[in-house]
């Protein structure tokens, strides 16, 4: 075998495992990208809303819950939830949470307006909130326009609903690393606790791979305005 046959023998086989390679990349990728997945709980109702309004400076300003377009569930007594805001606010903050069985809201704090765009966290441990299983409870985060009249206020709310862990899917393993945990708790349909786990990995690390993986996820329930850079 002469060197010229030898090299296109060579070529033809590298082009081979290429065109073989890549499908089998593709496959992989979907199938990775698909284990992230949020799966939705039947019978869900709409319930999120949101708001945008013009700011001091004239700048469009938005606020969205970090919640699904329905009531999202939590195994948890003291969730963390979520809010995203479009740009820095002097305004100050209302975040409360209504239980509709109740008189008095569960909660209602108003924290200083952020200049940090993003994603922000509640903690309702640091705030010693405890939901009570199988109560749908609306919460809301409000940007102040005008103390005097608040009917100006730029709005956004969800549903929350804490559930028995023993009412999730058998045999459902929320261990491992902040991305199987995440993995699991999505398809699992509990929101607030993947959003949480992912999010304080996040918080914790910077993990740019993982940033990626919450935004296919914000953008599955319609929240692509909070992956905006």
């Amino acid at each position: 075998m002469n060197m010229k046959t030898k090299y296109l023998m060579t070529l033809v086989s590298f082009c081979a495992s290429v065109m073989f390679s890549v499908p089998v990349i593709a496959a992989e990728k979907k199938d990775a990208e698909a284990s992230f997945s949020y799966s939705k709980p039947t019978n869900a109702l709409p319930s999120r809303i949101g708001g945008s309004s013009r700011g001091a400076t004239g700048e469009k300003i938005q606020v969205l819950v970090i919640a699904p377009d329905h009531t999202g569930l939590t195994i948890r007594e003291q969730p963390t939830l979520y809010w995203y805001q479009s740009d820095p606010t002097d305004n100050d903050i209302e975040i409360t949470i209504v239980d509709d069985n109740q008189i008095e809201p569960v909660l209602e704090k108003k924290i200083k307006g952020s200049q940090i765009i993003g994603i922000h966290p509640l903690r309702l441990k640091e705030l010693n909130i405890n939901l009570k299983k199988n109560i749908e409870y609306r919460w809301f985060v409000a940007i102040i326009s005008d103390q005097g009249q608040r009917s100006t206020d730029i709005i956004t709310g969800g549903t929350i609903m804490r559930i028995d862990k023993s009412k999730v899917n058998n045999g459902v393993a929320f261990t491992g690393t902040a991305r199987d945990k995440f993995t699991a708790l999505a398809k699992a349909g509990l929101w607030y606790d993947a959003i949480d786990t992912i999010s304080a990995e996040i918080d914790k690390t910077g993990n740019a791979e993982l940033t990626k993986t919450r935004e296919k996820i914000l953008l599955q329930v319609g929240l692509g305005d909070a992956v905006k850079k």
